[in-house]
Order: C-alpha cells, then sequence, then structure tokens
C-alpha cells in the first residue's frame, strides 16, 4: 500500500471500530453548522435592531442575504440526530426575514 492511501484503517481497530470512528467524526460538523447559524442569526439580529455605526457596513448588505447564508447553514446543519435545532434556526431566519426584509413576501 501506498503513503497516499486514504482508505486504511487504523492499527488495531477492526472494521466497525474504524467506520464508527469515521462516521462520528463527521457527525461532529452537522451540530456546530448549526451553532454557527444560530450565532450569525443573533449578530445579525443585533445589527438589525441597535445598528451600531461600528458595524454599519452589516447593515448595508440586505437583510435577506444573512437569511440566504444562515438558512444554508441551517440546513446544512440537518441530520438524523439534531434535525429539531435544525429546523429552529431555519424558523428563526424565516422571523428574521419578516421582521427585517422590506418586501419579505417576494423573498418567503
Amino acid at each position: 500500500m501506498s503513503s497516499l492511501d486514504f482508505h486504511q484503517k487504523p492499527a488495531g481497530l477492526t472494521n466497525e471500530q474504524a467506520v464508527g470512528q469515521v462516521v462520528s467524526n463527521q457527525s461532529l460538523w452537522r451540530p456546530l453548522l448549526v451553532f454557527a447559524s444560530t450565532i450569525l442569526w443573533l449578530l445579525a439580529l443585533a445589527c438589525y435592531l441597535f445598528q451600531p455605526d461600528l458595524l454599519a457596513a452589516v447593515v448595508l448588505v440586505p437583510p435577506w442575504c444573512w437569511m440566504v447564508a444562515g438558512g444554508l447553514l441551517a440546513l446544512l446543519g440537518l441530520g438524523r440526530t439534531n434535525w429539531r435545532w435544525s429546523l429552529l434556526a431555519f424558523a428563526l431566519w424565516f422571523l428574521f426575514a419578516f421582521v427585517f426584509v422590506d418586501e419579505s413576501h417576494s423573498v418567503i
């Protein structure tokens, strides 16, 4: 086997353990994506509610752009174990769009 063979299992692990290790590493990303979507929602909400001068560039971006980015993060985080959190984050973005997008009927 060459040193570039990525399908090698770590020494001392059975095939089932190696597959379980790969699955558990991949499942860590989904909750992080939902968490990132929620943090982005909180930051965008604070920027649009309070409109601080320091973050004026954030308010210049149309709110539906933030909704698309956060909604995409929430949908990418959709999984079998955290689907409720992902859908909740996605619903928060629709609430954000309903409140801050001027013509939300064209986006929603």
